[in-house]
């Protein structure tokens, strides 16, 4: 993400005198920001399966934002780190795409992800 430093610059001000805090700021908007896409085509994928009466798992999903990877990150990863809260940023990216994850076999049974159509299957592609 090029314009993090940019966004913490308009955010936070103060840091920019702090010049750990900036970049240690910058580096955990760098990580955290794609979760927002993660979790937008996890609400997406759980529309879909509401759309079909699968309430269930778009319902049981959002546990895995505050158990599973923020708790792994934490007690596992976060010693072993140079800066251990950078581990929180891990889990919060983790926890985007196994939300996401979660969903997909559900999606798979009901037949709705996009897979490889080969040329053979396309009629109007075969010689």
């Amino acid at each position: 993400m090029l314009a993090a430093p940019i966004l913490i610059f308009l955010f936070a001000p103060g840091f920019v005198d702090e010049g750990g805090k900036y970049d240690l700021a910058t580096s955990m908007l760098r990580l955290t920001f794609p979760y927002i896409f993660f979790i937008s085509l996890t609400a997406l994928a759980g529309s879909i399966l509401n759309t079909y009466g699968r309430f269930g798992v778009p319902a049981f999903t959002p546990v895995f934002m505050k158990s599973l990877p923020d708790r792994f990150c934490a007690v596992w990863l976060a010693p072993h780190m140079e800066e251990p809260v950078m581990a929180l940023a891990w889990g919060v990216f983790l926890s985007g795409v196994v939300q996401l994850l979660f969903q997909f076999p559900f999606l798979r049974r009901l037949h709705l992800l996009p897979g490889h159509v080969g040329a053979a299957r396309m009629r109007g592609c075969a010689r």
